[in-house]
């Protein structure tokens, strides 16, 4: 038995940009007047100067998923090249991570903003759960295997916290929304072979002389 792929290194890049083509495939532009929405990933740098209208999807966390963040080595059987005898080779655990990420409305009118950060939210709850098929147009090298999924959700953060993500920002606060996507797993390139299983155990017993 062999593991099942999963995403790589470029599986952050991947899950965030999925979530901003789910947003741009479902925009209809005509919602909102004569406006081109933009949807960018963002880092701290381009707060300095945002988009005119649009979504950004910023970045600021990613942390091990508390639930599978100590998975175990998984083992599969393959045959060693020089005696062609079964060895047990064993893949490191995959890195479970979780992202958690900030939505922001861009618009120069408050009330266009509440409309793009309303539809966008609405959007999302529609598609929570990122199929391998997605994510895998997205990272344009089929990593994710066909049980791979993403579940986009929003996250429980406090008004103090996001405050202070803002104040880490070169801009004012922006109508923003915190959520989380989970559970990424990246998979590792390294394996190391363990001892060949047991297949069969004598035990020999002598006499006992006094």
């Amino acid at each position: 038995m062999s593991w099942k792929s999963m995403a790589n290194y470029r599986g952050i890049n991947a899950a965030c940009q999925a979530v901003l083509d789910i947003l741009d495939s479902a925009c209809d532009q005509s919602m909102f007047g004569d406006n081109t929405l933009s949807f960018d990933l963002y880092s701290a740098d381009d707060f300095k100067n945002p988009m005119n209208i649009g979504v950004s999807l910023f970045l600021y966390s990613v942390r091990p998923n508390a639930a599978q963040g100590n998975r175990r080595a998984m083992p599969s059987m393959s045959s060693n090249q020089q005696s062609g005898s079964p060895s047990r080779a064993v893949q490191r655990s995959p890195l479970s991570l979780d992202l958690h990420f900030l939505l922001t409305a861009w618009a120069k009118k408050a009330s266009l903003q509440y409309d793009i950060l309303g539809w966008a939210m609405r959007t999302l709850a529609d598609n929570a759960i990122v199929s391998s098929d997605v994510l895998n147009q997205v990272s344009g090298d089929g990593a994710f295997s066909q049980e791979e999924t993403l579940e986009i959700v929003q996250d429980d953060v406090s008004d103090e916290i996001l405050l202070r993500i803002w104040d880490g920002l070169p801009q004012d606060y922006h109508l923003s929304a915190p959520y989380l996507a989970r559970v990424l797993r990246i998979e590792s390139v390294v394996e190391y072979a363990s001892a060949t299983p047991v297949k069969v155990r004598e035990l020999r017993f002598g006499e006992y002389e006094e």
